[in-house]
């Protein structure tokens, strides 16, 4: 038909899932959470990643992370679960011997029960598993809201054309609700004049990756 869609190149596609997001970040020095980089389909191989970097952690800290496991084609919330190993530390008797094996063990374990899903209460096990199975995921040290704060996520939209050229569509702060304060339930747009330029400064570095 000889129309253009102005669309994405399949071969960019993946920059926007969790993973190739997170993995722009990495390189463009952008602030995020600590965590996983490359998507696994296996949850066996996620829990070793998982234990992994919690153990190394908690010699550095002296304390047990949270963490948040993302699908890695999810969006707005939905995809995303908790899992609070500093609540569950006691009950698995964690302490500064354990090894990434042991805890690993523990968090194969607490698949089924203990993780706590972002966006809805009304996912299973067995439905997020199949999810992880067929797209992958990725895990992220989780950042708790302060007590009665509101959980915010800033960002930027922008076409980058066949040139390289970016122009900025529009600019907002996400505003995250919800029991688990990973629902999207709105924003303000545009964003703050200096949250604007953080974004703007940061997407005319990852462009160029893309």
């Amino acid at each position: 038909m000889e129309v253009d869609p102005e669309a994405a190149g399949a071969e960019t596609m993946w920059w926007g899932t969790k993973a190739g997001s997170r993995t722009s970040y990495k390189r463009i020095g952008a602030p995020h959470p600590e965590g996983s980089y490359g998507s696994v389909k296996s949850p066996e191989v996620l829990a070793g990643q998982i234990a992994d970097w919690a153990v190394a952690k908690f010699a550095e800290t002296g304390e047990w992370p949270d963490v948040m496991i993302k699908l890695s084609d999810g969006v707005s919330g939905m995809g995303n679960s908790r899992l609070l190993i500093s609540e569950l530390a006691e009950e698995w008797g964690l302490n500064a011997k354990t090894t990434p094996e042991e805890l690993a063990a523990h968090i194969i374990e607490a698949y089924p029960t203990k993780l706590i899903y972002g966006g809805t209460d009304e996912l299973t096990w067995s439905a997020y598993k199949d999810e992880m199975l067929r797209d992958g995921a990725v895990f992220e040290q989780y950042i708790h809201t302060p007590p009665g704060g509101t959980k915010i996520s800033p960002s930027v939209q922008a076409l980058v054309d066949e040139h390289g050229k970016v122009t900025v569509l529009s600019t907002q702060v996400q505003i995250l609700g919800g029991p688990t304060k990973e629902r999207y339930d709105g924003c303000e747009s545009p964003a703050p004049e200096g949250v604007r330029d953080r974004k703007s400064t940061r997407l005319n570095s990852s462009h160029q990756i893309i």
